[in-house]
């Protein structure tokens, strides 16, 4: 595969402010791609959005050296968001948006955990 050779880090980082900006302006502009083809029920031009968009991400999580940590992370959230439920184990939902909402079981994600396994501390 062909790749661009975009510097990345291989250790967790923060980044500039100008270069989480780009990363943001890319998110923001992949996303708008999704929402117009989703729109005109473009099955294709979604797929290749959200296609861009996991790219995009991808090079995020590079940028960030966070590449050993994503499974790990994604793992914590996945959990915590499964924590999102009423006493009797049903989702809560915002009526307005359908959004599953924090109930009185949640649990945030423990991601200072992901990120101290290998002892890098934010």
């Amino acid at each position: 595969m062909e790749i661009i050779k975009e510097p990345y880090s291989e250790t967790p980082t923060n980044i500039s402010e100008k270069d989480a900006h780009i990363r943001y302006l890319l998110l923001k502009e992949e996303n708008e791609e999704y929402l117009e083809a989703a729109k005109k029920q473009d099955l294709e031009k979604v797929l290749d959005a959200i296609t861009d968009i996991l790219y995009v991400v991808h090079g995020t999580i590079l940028k960030h050296g966070l590449q050993d940590y994503i499974d790990d992370a994604f793992i914590e959230v996945h959990k915590s968001n499964m924590s999102k439920k009423d006493p009797n184990g049903n989702e809560i939902k915002n009526p307005d948006t359908g959004k599953v909402t924090k109930g009185t079981h949640y649990i945030p994600p423990d991601l200072k955990k992901v990120l101290n396994k290998n002892k890098i501390n934010n």
